[in-house]
């Protein structure tokens, strides 16, 4: 085959040098496509409506970072359902300018998968570090292992007898 598409067989599948040539930048590339939605001459305002991070993806994001710090600095950290959809809705174009394709990076959509559970993790950690703290407290630091209960003076292991 010729590239010319001629041949009785059907057209060439194999793109000529031509068609793997980025539209922004003018360079090639063996994997166009990958490197036009990424492309750092590509226009901004070529973004479609629908393109970049969405809003309610970029809120919970926010949101879990907020939580996270809630977790650490008090309640009033926390945003309200207002508060995240507005940050998001700021920051979106943000992102959009910076990071145009940063919704079809893998890395993007892991970090913001990890942030997100953390925002749902922790907490709980540490709640649940809170209740057996109180649960102890309440027990008057009794505990049931031999070394650790009584004083931490005293040899609490059984006598050998001879």
């Amino acid at each position: 085959m010729n590239g010319s598409g001629s041949d009785s067989a059907g057209p060439c599948l194999v793109p000529t040098k031509a068609e793997l040539v980025c539209r922004y930048c003018g360079k090639e590339f063996k994997r166009l496509a990958a490197h036009e939605s990424r492309c750092p001459k590509r226009p901004t305002e070529e973004l479609e409506a629908g393109q970049g991070v969405p809003v309610e993806g970029l809120s919970i994001a926010l949101a879990g970072i907020y939580d996270l710090a809630a977790m650490r600095w008090g309640e009033h950290w926390h945003l309200t359902e207002a508060e995240a959809s507005g940050l998001g809705a700021q920051w979106k174009p943000v992102f959009d300018a910076y990071f145009p394709s940063i919704a079809d990076s893998k890395i993007m959509l892991l970090l913001f998968a990890l942030t997100y559970s953390a925002a749902l993790t922790m907490p709980r950690i540490q709640k649940t570090k809170k209740d057996k703290a109180s649960e102890r407290a309440e027990a008057g630091e009794r505990s049931s292992h031999p070394v650790r209960s009584g004083s931490h003076g005293e040899n609490n292991l059984p006598k050998v007898t001879a």
